[in-house]
């Protein structure tokens, strides 16, 4: 895929930070502001897969450009084997949290039925944790992109696109304004509805060369970026204190603001300080597992918390050591599996 740019980078790393954020927040009222950015990571993460591995000016490892997605099918199949690693691992989990109340056989049938099969295959849903709809739909979603390419029908993804962000508004977010109600949330948090149109604007950005085209308007961006955010924010106290409505996915000023902040932190693709590098290199080595990881450490680091006495220093920092506990999991995962493919073929 060439070389990488290093501002995508370090937005994945803080997007990866803002997810944790989400599912532990920081005590209020500061925790419900990185709570509500992080309806941003998603959209953002989809346009970073779309940019860098479906799009057809991609380049390849030596550097000349691949016309086609030549990168999809390699993509895709590391994204079947992340899906197929990450919901074994939390079947796994699922199992032994379960264990003193209920026998393997029990917790299987509890997960393994008609209801769950029909929302894990339409849906994108995971019977194992609630967060690996992500992995589900961007398969769906880039297995979908690639088919489009075969017929050379891709543009019409590009069509389609602010028209499955409309219909996602409609029976999203804003069906309780529009429709008088609110739809379950995987009726739109799907790889038809959501994954495949952000990340069909990540390759149209590549493909229309729209990073470099607005380098002249870097700081505009970022001041665009800054309000955008602001508007997001407003969104949400609107929905939450006025119409008293339930948490959903979705908002009109998102879209924007990722947007804006994919083009900003894309404008620098290298970054200077040691300590941005590193971090950036964490980004892109760490994120997607950073992901995985953390609901793990959500779900269980308090009961180990209480025993140690250190709810009340926890409660204050539970974001920060989710987020480091689960970049030293990944990153020692990824230095064993390199060592594994080294030895190997080292035996050859």
């Amino acid at each position: 895929m060439g070389k990488r740019n290093e501002g995508l980078d370090l937005l994945k790393l803080i997007c990866a930070f803002l997810v944790i954020s989400a599912h532990k927040h920081f005590p209020n009222p500061i925790g419900i502001y990185p709570a509500t950015m992080a309806r941003l990571t998603i959209p953002i993460f989809l346009m970073i897969t779309g940019y860098f591995s479906l799009s057809r000016l991609s380049t390849g490892d030596d550097g000349r450009p691949v016309f086609g997605i030549r990168n999809g099918g390699a993509k895709l199949l590391k994204t079947l084997k992340l899906l197929l690693c990450a919901n074994g691992l939390y079947l796994v989990i699922g199992i032994c949290d379960n264990y003193p109340t209920a026998t393997i056989k029990e917790y299987l049938a509890s997960i393994f039925n008609v209801e769950t099969m029909r929302k894990m295959l339409l849906f994108n849903t995971s019977p194992f944790s609630m967060h690996l709809w992500y992995l589900n739909a961007v398969l769906y979603a880039m297995a979908f992109i690639i088919l489009m390419e075969k017929v050379r029908a891709r543009k019409i993804l590009y069509v389609l696109a602010p028209f499955l962000i409309a219909v996602d508004f409609i029976f999203g977010r804003y069906s309780i304004i529009l429709l008088g109600r609110y739809y379950p949330v995987y009726y739109t948090r799907n790889w038809l509805i959501f994954a495949l149109p952000n990340l069909s604007i990540g390759m149209m950005l590549k493909e229309y060369d729209i990073v470099e085209r607005t380098k002249k308007y870097h700081w505009q961006l970022g001041v665009a970026s800054i309000l955008l955010v602001a508007g997001m924010m407003a969104e949400h106290f609107h929905f939450e204190g006025v119409i008293k409505a339930g948490a959903r996915e979705n908002y009109i000023f998102a879209v924007f603001a990722s947007l804006a902040l994919f083009l900003w932190f894309a404008q620098i693709p290298r970054l200077s300080g040691i300590i941005l590098q590193k971090l950036a290199w964490l980004g892109n080595t760490a994120s997607a597992g950073i992901y995985i990881i953390h609901i793990y450490f959500v779900q269980h680091l308090p009961k180990l918390v209480k025993q140690l006495h250190l709810r009340d220093f926890y409660k204050s920092t539970a974001p920060v050591i989710i987020f480091i506990l689960s970049a030293i999991v990944t990153c020692l995962y990824n230095a064993l599996k390199q060592r594994i493919v080294s030895h190997k073929a080292a035996q050859r």
